[in-house]
């Protein structure tokens, strides 16, 4: 007697996700690309040990000024199930993080982190600091 297929219809044509770490690599190489390399976006990963997490941090980096690090912000999620996840900027309190339960708010609560007037003259005044290329 053979064994039934038990994992269900259509396993093969699961769409696959983007981990939240990979949307966060494509904005910190876009951010170095358009300053040049001036200012860096750096993801800095640390994995919580016995847990199945990952926490990331979205840091902008000047090796010009003496390699100045500053954290945009970090999220911590889930390898298993990446939402919901959390996002904790300077702006809120450890004990209060924002809760993101899909990729597509993700995306747009980075368009307002990234996009923000606060954010933007972080960058300029950082991009104001460096020489030219």
């Amino acid at each position: 007697m053979k064994v039934a297929n038990l994992w269900g219809e259509n396993l093969d044509s699961l769409k696959g996700l983007i981990p939240p770490i990979d949307i966060l690599r494509t904005q910190a190489e876009l951010l170095t690309e358009k300053t040049k390399g001036r200012v860096q976006g750096v993801i800095k990963k640390g994995e919580v040990e016995g847990k199945d997490g990952l926490d990331v941090e979205f840091v902008l980096l000047v090796k010009e000024l003496n390699n100045y690090k500053y954290q945009l912000f970090r999220i911590h999620y889930s390898r298993l199930v990446f939402y919901p996840l959390f996002l904790w900027t300077p702006e809120n309190d450890e004990m209060m993080p924002t809760i993101i339960d899909s990729e597509d708010r993700l995306i747009l609560v980075l368009m307002e982190i990234l996009g923000s007037t606060k954010t933007r003259m972080i960058i300029e005044s950082l991009l104001s600091q460096v020489t030219k290329k």
